[in-house]
């Protein structure tokens, strides 16, 4: 039983390393109002559980916010 909970365990630990040596380069597209402010709401997101971030239609919330918490560590399990 230990013996099958420990294969368990290294598969779960090789799939893990698997999925962070898969993680694409990030990249953020100059003209985006978002990207250009990457390092404050990065700092926010850092420093406060909740932040709200508004802008314009097209300014990248909803593509580099991802990318950005990415960066942070966040939705990766360490």
């Amino acid at each position: 039983m230990l013996a099958e909970i420990e294969a368990e365990i290294s598969k779960g630990e090789e799939r893990m390393a698997g999925r962070r040596a898969r993680v694409p380069e990030v990249t953020y597209p100059e003209q985006l109002p978002v990207s250009q402010k990457k390092g404050e709401i990065a700092e926010a997101i850092r420093d406060h559980q909740v932040v709200i971030v508004a802008g314009e239609t097209g300014s990248g919330k909803t593509t580099q916010i991802p990318k950005i918490c990415m960066e942070l560590g966040r939705g990766c399990a360490a």
